[in-house]
């Protein structure tokens, strides 16, 4: 039992720390909104794990992976909501300041807003349907207890808030933000390629 916690940890941390829309949206909020925006958007990102693995753990994942439908319905959902954060970005407007503390900007992000696009952009994210299934099927069995798929649970929960948390800590650092200040337009422009990109990754990979 000890191996299956350690391999589940060390493979949800490299799943985390793998760039794709969790990780743009959390930069994306953290440099241009605040640090306090970035720590709301990675507590909705959190959140949205739980429900990945309630129904893992469940069961309803295998239903999912087979329902050709139900599969598609979400990837398109999610990669609509992408596409959209991503031409959001790309709009003209005025550039946000990169904050380097948790005091709010001239372009503030509402904590329910900022935890809402966490929540939502991890939802609706095919890949991490998949990625909870694989991860479920790789440690659990038929013998395995609630009890037991619960502590896999709140292990994978603590490991992707501690990974984001810390990202955001880290690039909303005031020698951080302060050098990524002087091309916040081009930060804001390339997170907006990167949110489209990701879009249409999602939708022909």
């Amino acid at each position: 039992m000890g191996t299956s916690f350690l391999t589940l940890g060390i493979i949800m941390l490299l799943g985390a720390m793998l760039p794709g829309p969790d990780f743009a949206i959390v930069t994306k909020n953290a440099l241009l909104h605040s640090r306090k925006a970035g720590f709301y958007t990675a507590l909705g990102i959190g959140a949205a794990t739980w429900v990945h693995m309630t129904y893992c753990i469940l069961g309803l994942a295998v239903i999912i992976q087979k329902s050709y439908w139900v599969f598609h319905t979400i990837q398109y959902a999610g990669a609509l909501y992408l596409t959209y954060l991503g031409i959001m970005l790309l709009k003209p407007h005025a550039t946000a300041t990169i904050q380097a503390t948790s005091e709010c900007n001239a372009n503030p992000l509402s904590n329910s807003k900022a935890f809402r696009q966490g929540f939502i952009c991890n939802l609706l994210n095919p890949k991490a349907t998949l990625f909870f299934l694989t991860l479920f099927s790789a440690v659990a069995s038929t013998n395995t207890t609630f009890l037991t798929n619960l502590a896999y649970a709140v292990e994978m929960f603590i490991i992707a808030m501690l990974w984001f948390c810390s990202l955001v800590y880290l690039i909303s650092h005031q020698k951080v933000a302060s050098w990524l200040n002087r091309s916040k337009t081009v930060v804001e422009k390339v997170l907006g390629i990167m949110l489209l990109g990701l879009a249409a990754f999602v939708i022909f990979c």
